[in-house]
């Protein structure tokens, strides 16, 4: 069964975004010679998972980064795409149970918050891998809801980088 997993950035306060939904806090920790173990995780993994803020962020930075690799965009809009790989759903749990019984390689939930928090709850997300940065952006989008249900998770290793980042491998 594939495995779904969170790879994800997060401020020491809790934030993947700041109060606009930007991402440029993490730009000092980009570009470094350093990538955080992000090939070795990409090369796990077949599918994509995201809303569709992270979506649009994504489309942002230019060219679609994934162009081979199948990507479910979860949105309430109707929206379309002239790449054959990016699928539209308004059904996020019953898509990701259909993905999960799917053979393949595991899955990576991008973000964002809505979605992650909902995929929790129907506990679907096998596995976090958190990159704490050490920024404190004291406002902005939380990685988790505030009234989130509690979850025990196990710390299956730790990684820290020189630059201050810390990145913790759990097991939901």
């Amino acid at each position: 069964m594939k495995k779904i997993i969170l790879y994800i950035a997060v401020s020491i306060d809790g934030f993947i975004a700041d109060e606009y939904g930007g991402i440029k806090w993490l730009a000092p920790y980009e570009n470094t010679g350093e990538d955080y173990g992000y090939k070795e995780f990409l090369a796990s993994v077949d599918t994509l998972l995201m809303g569709r803020k992270t979506y649009e962020q994504m489309l942002s930075f230019g060219k679609w980064p994934r162009q081979n690799q199948k990507t479910y965009v979860f949105t309430r809009k109707s929206m379309k795409s002239t790449n054959k790989n990016i699928i539209f759903s308004k059904n996020l749990v019953e898509t990701v149970r259909k993905l999960k019984a799917e053979p393949g390689k595991d899955s990576w939930l991008v973000g964002g918050s809505e979605i992650i928090a909902s995929l929790l709850e129907e506990r679907l997300i096998d596995e976090m891998i958190i990159a704490f940065i050490p920024e404190l952006l004291g406002k902005g989008i939380p990685l988790f809801r505030p009234k989130a249900k509690q979850f025990h998770l196990k710390l299956i290793n730790l990684k820290k980088y020189e630059n201050g980042i810390i990145q913790g491998y759990y097991k939901v």
